[in-house]
């Protein structure tokens, strides 16, 4: 029986037949968010110093054509930014892998064993 939520762990019962054991396996860790707002903010941070606080800057002393250009790359850098910080965030935690599942390789026959042939193997027959 699982029972399965975010941060909680995840409870099962193991056994067959006779009486099922409890078990406790650990459930989603948190370092990964970590992680991820961790180099969000460090990148969001370089990118704040190094583009766009040069970029408001030459803002002032722009005319309208530089303006629009100015206004066009830290959209276009932005929208860059989101795309990667997207993908990273699909890629820390593998969303992938419960989304797409694991390929299933070729299918194998069933190989049906003759239950008499076996039974007559194994059978011991007293000496007289």
């Amino acid at each position: 029986m699982y029972m399965r939520g975010f941060g909680e762990p995840r409870m099962y019962m193991r056994g067959f037949g006779g009486i099922a054991r409890l078990r406790c396996r650990r459930g989603l860790s948190i370092w990964p968010a970590v992680g991820f707002l961790i180099l969000f903010t460090l990148i969001l941070l370089g990118v704040c110093w190094w583009y766009l606080l040069p970029a408001m800057d030459a803002y002032k002393h722009a005319n309208a054509a530089q303006r629009r250009i100015l206004s066009l790359h830290a959209l276009l850098l932005m929208s860059a930014l989101l795309v990667i910080l997207g993908l990273i965030l699909v890629l820390m935690f593998r969303v992938g892998r419960r989304l797409f599942g694991r390929p299933a390789g070729p299918a194998k026959p069933t190989p049906y064993v003759d239950a008499w042939a076996e039974s007559a193997k194994r059978l011991q027959i007293p000496k007289e």
